[in-house]
């Protein structure tokens, strides 16, 4: 029962998928994969969310403010054995 229902849920919300390396590496191309999955327009202000003057009120103030960091991409590398 509780099987079905997480199948009528997933079916139904279709999840999207989006891996970190490409997201980082073509940011915006992603971006615009997933604006359109969820109909949205690109205004293209979002290449740029590091200068929204908006308040941020999480724990990760700090990270938001800043340009995607491109240079940790390969740093799981050495756990590999651990994960597969």
């Amino acid at each position: 029962m509780f099987y079905n229902q997480y199948l009528k849920i997933t079916n139904y919300f279709k999840p999207f998928k989006i891996e970190y390396e490409t997201l980082v590496n073509d940011f915006t191309n992603t971006v615009k994969t997933v604006f359109d999955y969820i109909g949205q327009e690109v205004n293209n202000k979002e290449d740029k969310f590091y200068l929204n003057k908006n308040k941020i009120l999480t724990c990760s103030k700090d990270q938001v403010k800043k340009p995607l960091y491109k240079n940790s991409n390969l740093q799981w590398e050495p756990y590999k054995q651990f994960l597969f």
